[in-house]
């Protein structure tokens, strides 16, 4: 009779304690699962937001580029075609601030500063009916407006292509 009662302990026991293990293995499953998709979701987030500013700077610049190149232009193709595109860029870097460290945020600032004053300088050449090459006080400086894109730029390539993808990517 004893050992029809541990029969029966143990015949309930064992499914309670295999219910159990597996609970627990599922729930940490569940756990690394729920980890994993925050993790890609955040991630696709930061790419998402830094490709948007990377694609608003590149719009800019070259909008830019194209009309301090085409100056003198009308102040009605200034206010229709170049003004403001350069708080399109502050409005994406904005919300791309939170991404970046101290070094890349001062970088994509001073891009930001040298899009206003393109922008100034057309502005300042619609409004007189002179090229860029007419302006004086300040004088556009090209070399500025280059290498800032270029800063930019290596900031992009850093944030969207890191060390670590190119050689993860490497060794497959």
């Amino acid at each position: 009779m004893s050992e029809l009662i541990n029969g029966i302990i143990i015949g309930a026991i064992i499914p309670i304690i295999t219910f159990s293990i597996t609970q627990y293995f599922d729930y940490k499953k569940f756990k690394s699962e729920e980890k994993r998709w925050y993790g890609e979701y955040f991630l696709k987030l930061k790419v998402d937001t830094i490709k948007n500013l990377h694609s608003v700077m590149e719009e800019c610049y070259f909008i830019y580029n194209k009309y301090l190149n085409l100056s003198p232009i009308s102040i009605k193709e200034y206010n229709e075609y170049v003004c403001g595109k350069s708080e399109d860029y502050r409005d994406a870097k904005v919300m791309a601030e939170i991404y970046l460290d101290e070094e890349q945020n001062k970088i994509l600032s001073h891009m930001l500063e040298v899009l206003r004053k393109a922008d100034n300088a057309i502005k300042i050449c619609a409004e007189q009916n002179i090229g860029v090459n007419g302006l004086t006080n300040p004088p556009f400086d090209w070399k500025e407006f280059l290498q800032a894109r270029e800063d930019a730029v290596n900031v992009f390539k850093e944030l969207l292509n890191p060390k670590s993808l190119r050689e993860y990517i490497r060794n497959i």
